[in-house]
């Protein structure tokens, strides 16, 4: 159905769709559909990893305080954002050409519901779990979308914690 749930959904073109509990639930919402949002896993949230920044292990290990730098600085504008929602939104209005107050409320009611997932007690985090990427390849792998577990710490780089 491409992006169109939100038309096929309530007009029953289709029984269920799978979609981001921080956006299309959100939407649907918004646009008064009554829905609900199934599990996809029994228990907890799966364990994945939501958006991190990427450099490769050679611009860390030459530049860490830089790296660091970044990773402090994109955690104080996360944290600045859930702070004062409304400016956030604003701020990006300002950027987006025609953004109409119907799109901020979307956007206000989508940022709300991201932080919510992406926040770790109440505050934006600014180191990586490696534990966490393990646990989220064993459930890719359990789920088929990888065929084997890859070995994480190739990839997760312990240069700093919080």
């Amino acid at each position: 159905i491409g992006y169109t749930q939100q038309a096929a959904l309530p007009t029953r073109k289709i029984d269920a769709s799978v979609g981001f509990i921080n956006n299309d639930f959100v939407q649907f919402e918004l646009a008064g559909v009554n829905v609900i949002a199934l599990p996809i896993t029994e228990g907890s949230a799966p364990p994945l990893v939501g958006a991190s920044l990427f450099t490769t292990r050679s611009f860390v290990v030459e530049h860490p305080e830089i790296a660091k730098w970044v990773a402090e600085a994109m955690a104080k504008g996360i944290d600045a954002t859930a702070a004062d929602q409304s400016a956030a939104v604003e701020t990006a209005a300002k950027y987006i050409p025609d953004m109409t107050e119907q799109a901020k409320k979307a956007a206000k009611a989508t940022l709300g519901a991201t932080l919510k997932i992406m926040l770790k007690d109440g505050k934006a985090s600014k180191s990586l779990d490696p534990a966490q990427w393990q646990a989220m390849a064993v459930f890719l792998a359990d789920a088929k979308v990888l065929s084997s577990i890859p070995d994480v710490s190739q990839v997760v780089g312990d240069t700093w914690h919080e």
